[in-house]
């Protein structure tokens, strides 16, 4: 994508919450990135954020999953929203546990990320440049 090229937006995605989630969110992500051209390093991020956000949600949430993307020219933006009304606690990682590593990935590998919060539910997001 050039700088000069419009927002692309994908349509929405709604997933149940199961087991199958994270690897549907990540088939969903690398096709809407393939079929916009995004690089391999991009696309390889970002089926690996998606799924850690999607992960959150299903584990966390227990609420269908909405997912989101779109291309500015610069860099994609993925969002994963659910029905959870309470925020994220990002407390501290103890080395050994198997959970809680998953928004710390997201925060080394994302360009940025953050949450917003409805009163419904919440949506978590990425960006992550094209370059």
């Amino acid at each position: 994508m050039g700088d000069d090229e419009q927002l692309v937006e994908s349509p929405a995605l709604h997933i149940p919450p199961t087991m199958a989630a994270p690897a549907e969110a990540r088939r969903w992500v690398i096709e809407f990135c393939r079929m916009n051209d995004c690089p391999e390093q991009v696309i390889a991020d970002a089926a690996l954020l998606v799924s850690e956000l999607t992960t959150n949600a299903l584990l966390h949430a227990r609420t269908p999953i909405v997912l989101a993307a779109h291309l500015d020219g610069e860099a994609l933006v993925v969002e994963v929203g659910d029905a959870e009304v309470r925020g994220l606690d990002v407390g501290p990682h103890r080395g050994g546990d198997e959970y809680g590593r998953g928004l710390r990935i997201v925060g080394e590998v994302a360009d940025a990320w953050g949450v917003r919060e409805d009163g419904q539910g919440k949506t978590v997001w990425f960006r992550r440049s094209l370059r």
